[in-house]
């Protein structure tokens, strides 16, 4: 079930009205699921500014709310009146009467990424089509056509965004209006918008809009000597890479410290600022990234402890400190003295999502919390007042999302309105609820008053079912990993991950390094499901860390426990092979080793020409 909740003026909510949901009491409790069809489920779900697209149990796809440039992939936009053509503001607008994007592809799509104007998705084949607006070059497509607005644009007139020559893509982020892709390869490249250096490439020009400025003439982030990245996430005008060995880097607009580097300078937008010279984000003595996700102006990342911290602006309490103290934008700032966000006694956060000015984060209780502003009621406590601004609001005095009867099963955040996919994999949205993006058939805003969430607020419908799959996610992590090393060489072996994400494995990715923080890629991809490798050429009598990741459709997934283990000394060059027959000792008072076995040992030392013994050489 898919619920949303929030400013609801485009029928953005998916309600067939446009109040908004949220912003009064009890409307959470009482949260409708959207309509998404007879008997239909989603599996996936993000939100747009003003528009909000659902990956559906039967592989299809479907968006409803403003569709002002085809950024909703129907083949229309709106006319000269406000909502002409959005979707979902008006009643018998969703559910089986919603039409599906045509993509005409026969591979499902895996992820989406949503930009002010356009959309992107990616399927399980690493392609990615995007449609909507272009004029910044957000579709990739070397033009500033819109697609989507009109008859015969979609389907297979359609074309897939060129990447480069064999790439293919993992994973997909969008900011304002840019896209950054990860590639199979652990690149990275983004196109779109880039006044502030938000694609990461050295200047602030746009690319994707003119001839000849994608696929292999597109050229990737610059993460530093052997660096590549793990996952990406875009904020409004930023972009952030967890890379190999769970370091930070981020780049773009950093006007109020949202890539959390001490400062205020953007990174990006001029040469010689990526690479090596983009420092990395101090996220604490020891501690690494496994998550991360940008809002508008912050940035919030799950640590390795499963704790979170958050950076960048917090003028509503989006960073969840219980202030409105702007943090990474001053030495001193970041590190040690970036506390984690409190989220409840005993609490740590599986999931977070970076809305424009609020965030949410899941739980391991299945609890979903969310702070910061709640203009519209896109927290999705009842009311309209803003959490993590002040003090005592946050911790176990923030209450949890009130879904009604099922737990969270994940969800993403957006501007002014939030949705949610239940563990029965339906749908339910809150917040502002224009153009009909909340998908309930109105433009009401919801969450914002009292009786609007929990079992008022009403599912998306999302149209007829003829089965349900499981979620497309990345793998868990291998475990059991162990370690037979020799002077070069350490062979591994793991078992494979307990969950699959919903796509078979296809590969295995194996990282290492000699100090367990700077990590390099060993094996980019194993090509097969073999859980056995042999990594080669390394450092004798060193200690060496690894860690494995599985990969499948989606990406790479959870990496393993790292295991530890150091190589031998091997044998020393320059040495000459011992026949062990017959040994003499030259010197005046030696003597001969006769009738030797090749099992039975005799131990000598070598000397040199002045008699003294050889330093460092024996043999056995």
């Amino acid at each position: 079930q898919l619920k949303c909740w929030g400013a609801n003026v485009f029928g953005q909510l998916g309600i067939g009205s446009t109040n908004s949901q949220g912003d009064g009491s009890g409307e959470i409790a009482g949260l409708a699921a959207v309509n998404l069809g007879t008997g239909r489920t989603a599996i996936g779900v993000a939100p747009g500014y003003e528009f909000t697209c659902a990956l559906l149990d039967d592989q299809s796809l479907k968006c409803w709310g403003r569709n002002g440039i085809g950024e909703l992939g129907i083949g229309t936009a709106e006319g000269g009146i406000i909502g002409d053509h959005a979707i979902g503001d008006t009643a018998g607008e969703m559910g089986n009467s919603l039409t599906a994007v045509n993509l005409t592809t026969s591979f499902p799509v895996a992820s989406m990424a949503l930009t002010q104007w356009s959309s992107c998705a990616m399927f399980v084949n690493g392609k990615v089509k995007c449609w909507g607006r272009s004029h910044y070059g957000q579709l990739g497509y070397e033009d500033l056509l819109t697609r989507g607005d009109g008859a015969s644009e979609m389907g297979e007139n359609l074309p897939f965004v060129n990447l480069g020559t064999g790439r293919t893509a993992v994973s997909i982020t969008s900011g304002w209006a840019h896209v950054c892709a990860l590639l199979d390869n652990g690149s990275v490249k983004c196109w779109g918008y880039n006044s502030d250096g938000e694609l990461g490439i050295g200047d602030a020009i746009e690319k994707g809009l003119g001839a000849g400025q994608m696929g292999d003439n597109l050229v990737a982030v610059n993460l530093g000597t052997g660096r590549t990245a793990v996952a990406i996430s875009a904020g409004e005008y930023h972009t952030c890479a967890i890379l190999n060995g769970g370091d930070v880097k981020c780049w773009g607009r950093n006007d109020l410290g949202q890539l959390g580097l001490g400062d205020t300078n953007n990174r990006g937008d001029g040469s010689g600022e990526m690479g090596d010279n983009l420092p990395v984000v101090n996220l604490g003595s020891g501690r690494t990234a496994v998550s991360i996700s940008g809002g508008q102006y912050h940035t919030c990342a799950r640590l390795d402890n499963n704790t979170l911290k958050c950076w960048g602006h917090s003028g509503d309490g989006a960073l969840g400190y219980g202030d409105t103290a702007t943090r990474g934008d001053d030495p001193n700032e970041m590190g040690e003295n970036l506390p984690v966000v409190n989220v409840g006694l005993g609490r740590t956060v599986v999931m977070v999502k970076a809305g424009a000015t609020h965030s949410c984060a899941i739980l391991d209780n299945d609890g979903l919390k969310c702070w910061g502003d709640n203009f519209f009621g896109e927290l999705g406590q009842g009311d309209t007042n803003s959490r993590g601004d002040g003090s005592g609001e946050m911790g176990d005095n923030l209450p949890a999302v009130n879904l009604g009867t099922g737990r969270t099963a994940s969800f993403l955040t957006s501007k002014a309105h939030t949705c949610a996919i239940l563990d029965n994999l339906k749908i339910k949205c809150w917040g502002f609820g224009s153009y009909g993006r909340l998908g309930y058939e109105n433009t009401t805003t919801r969450g914002d008053g009292s009786n609007e969430m929990g079992d008022n607020l009403p599912f998306v419908a999302l149209g007829f079912t003829t089965g349900v799959r499981t979620a497309i996610g990345r793998p868990n992590a291998p475990t059991s990993v162990q370690a037979t090393p020799s002077s070069t060489t350490v062979t591994l072996s793991w078992t494979a991950p307990s969950d699959s994400g919903g796509s078979a494995i296809t590969g295995y990715r194996i990282d290492r390094s000699t100090d367990g923080r700077n990590w390099i890629t060993a094996t980019a991809n194993s090509g097969t499901t073999t859980t056995t490798a042999n990594i080669t050429s390394l450092s004798a009598a060193t200690t060496h860390y690894f860690r494995v990741a599985g990969i499948n459709a989606v990406g790479v997934g959870a990496g393993s426990t790292t295991k530890v283990v150091s190589t031998s000394a091997g044998t020393p060059s320059g040495l000459i092979t011992l026949t062990p027959t017959r040994i003499i000792n030259t010197r005046p008072t030696g003597k001969i080793g006769d009738r030797l076995g090749t099992a039975d040992p005799m131990t000598f030392n070598v000397y040199n020409k002045g008699g003294l013994p050889a330093s460092g050489i024996g043999a056995v």
